[in-house]
């Protein structure tokens, strides 16, 4: 059985969230591996219309998107609980737009296995993207040892 320091689930809020954190656990069942990082970005840009600028600036909302990210992260620790894993994990909790922090955090952090949830092709996914992950799973696969994208 081979071994692993770090693996990363990008959490997301969704069926295909679901699946991937579904993946990981086999994933570090597979590696011997006991510790799984939960990784959230709270993205300001998810918001859009007349009030973006005012979400963008306010704490308020700041500590509301907290909150949201607190429970997304809560159901996921839940669900590893559910399915009886022994699997200790780590919230963390990056800010900015969603590509540039995921890619900044593997350029500074050593990580065996990430797992990416992408639905298929949603509008979040095109306005984060531009609508082709590809160059970012590419861009990705230069840092980390192994990039699983689940669908």
């Amino acid at each position: 059985m081979e071994n692993c320091n770090k693996v990363v689930l990008v959490v997301k809020a969704s069926e295909v969230g679901e699946r991937g954190l579904l993946r990981s656990l086999d994933i570090l069942k597979q590696k011997n591996c006991k510790n799984l990082s939960l990784l959230f970005v709270v993205d300001h840009d998810f918001f859009s219309g007349a009030g973006a600028g005012y979400v963008k600036a306010n704490k308020t909302v700041d500590e509301g998107l907290e909150g949201i990210a607190d429970a997304i992260l809560r159901k996921m620790e839940d669900m590893i609980e559910e399915q009886g894993s022994d699997v200790a994990t780590e919230r963390i909790i990056l800010h900015g737009k969603t590509i540039e922090e995921i890619i900044k955090f593997v350029k500074e952090n050593v990580v065996d296995v990430l797992i990416i949830p992408k639905d298929k092709r949603g509008p979040i996914e095109k306005f984060i993207t531009g609508g082709d992950i590809g160059p970012f799973i590419e861009e990705l696969e230069s840092y980390v040892k192994e990039v699983v994208v689940v669908e």
